[in-house]
């Protein structure tokens, strides 16, 4: 924890994603109790660059991003490549799964997360480096990505339902991959590969479970792998998904990591805090200590 006290004489200035489709609702929950502490206004995203300006224009007032686990990670990624970690960043809940708001430890109602930002201090939190990418909760590789292609279609009917329903369909289909993993330069799977997480946070998909603790302080993040290829193995997966219990499906086990790799020959999906980053070949990941500054929970 950062032992500075929060700037509580300054005002808040909420950046918010103006493509979402739920931001003005959002916007009506969170404004009232801001504006009650402190005098607030509303600068608009039109790209995650924006933020960056926002920032800027605004030195004296405390910012708060306002989103999901998208537009959060992208702000952020934002503001560490502008070397803009140090510039405290309260988070606001704005979409369907708010994983990311779930491991820092408030609360996924957006009017109670604001009532509740008054009193959160500055922390240093450690960030995932994937590639020349930023991310804050987590880097999923194979099934979880690929379930995550299939959510994407499903979350308007099913909400945070989406994610594990899509693990389940995308294990029934997808065959495991042929897949080199390293971790701090051991070799730890190279051969058939149905799932790696690399997790800061504790969930992914709206509050399915991946780590019994976050990391989000810690040098080193848990690395879920899962291993088992067969028909059997895939459905055992996509039913710890189901309930919340990843760990224990298709053949998983749990190590920390600081940095690993990921070689694939024919590319595997890789998602990193619900945005799609493709099919990769190679893959590198690092947990970086202390990359950014959020306004949390004491």
């Amino acid at each position: 924890m950062d032992d500075r006290p929060a700037p509580t004489d300054a005002g808040w200035v909420v950046a918010a994603n103006a493509s979402a489709g739920s931001v003005d609702e959002v916007l009506g929950q969170v404004l009232a109790p801001l504006a009650a502490d402190a005098p607030t206004r509303v600068r608009w995203m039109e790209e995650p660059g924006d933020v960056v300006d926002i920032a800027r224009a605004h030195p004296e007032e405390r910012l708060v991003v306002v989103g999901g686990d998208g537009t959060i990670s992208a702000a952020i990624d934002q503001l560490i490549s502008a070397d803009l970690g140090d510039r405290p960043v309260g988070v606001l809940p704005g979409g369907t799964g708010n994983d990311f708001v779930r491991g820092l430890g408030l609360p996924v109602d957006a009017a109670e997360a604001a009532a509740q930002l008054a009193d959160c201090r500055p922390r240093r939190l450690s960030a995932l480096r994937v590639d020349d990418r930023w991310g804050v909760n987590t880097c999923h590789v194979g099934l979880g990505a690929a379930a995550a292609r299939t959510a994407s279609g499903l979350k308007a009917r099913l909400g945070p339902a989406a994610y594990p329903v899509g693990a389940t369909v995308s294990g029934l289909r997808r065959p495991a991959w042929d897949a080199r993993v390293t971790a701090d330069g051991d070799c730890l799977a190279d051969g058939e590969l149905l799932m790696a997480a690399v997790v800061l946070g504790r969930t992914i998909g709206g509050g399915t479970d991946l780590a019994p603790e976050p990391s989000l302080t810690e040098p080193e993040a848990d690395l879920l792998l899962s291993t088992g290829a067969s028909p059997s193995d895939r459905v055992r997966l996509g039913a710890a998904l189901l309930r919340d219990d990843p760990g224990r499906g298709g053949g998983a086990t749990r190590s920390p990591a600081r940095r690993v790799r990921i070689e694939c020959a024919t590319g595997i999906p890789v998602n990193l805090d619900g945005e799609d980053l493709g099919d990769r070949r190679d893959l590198s990941v690092e947990v970086v200590p202390e990359a950014w500054t959020v306004l949390a929970p004491s």
